[in-house]
């Protein structure tokens, strides 16, 4: 299975409502969500799998951009991110491409937190 068919499979969205990009691109101007999907860690999945089922709930989705976490260099993610992902499904909430907010290795509290970042996005 190919990472971005794996990627769908674990989504509780339709397809249509994310995009694959390269972490630099994603990090280019973002005004959404930047997730980044280790297919190796649990964890990692879990957590896309709640982001997914939160956001399906919402009225109107902000833009959700999914980065694989195997090709981008340890170097770049430090640069772009001022973190290494550790494959604990880390997001990152992007207005205009800087960081307004970040949640990893989602917890029991993580759907209310899903909740409050990203309306603000689409306020």
């Amino acid at each position: 299975m190919s990472f971005q068919e794996q990627v769908q499979r674990d989504a509780a969205i339709d397809a249509t409502a994310f995009e694959f990009k390269t972490l630099a691109e994603a990090m280019k101007g973002t005004h959404g969500i930047v997730f980044i999907y280790a297919r190796w860690s649990g964890t990692a999945i879990h957590a896309w799998q709640t982001l997914t089922t939160a956001l399906a709930t919402l009225e109107r989705l902000p833009a959700v951009v999914v980065v694989d976490a195997d090709e981008f260099q340890p170097a770049l993610a430090n640069e772009l991110l001022g973190e290494l992902p550790q494959g604990k499904g880390e997001t990152f909430w992007m207005k205009q491409g800087r960081i307004v907010a970040k949640l990893s290795g989602y917890r029991e509290s993580a759907t209310e937190t899903i909740f409050q970042h990203s309306q603000s996005l689409i306020l």
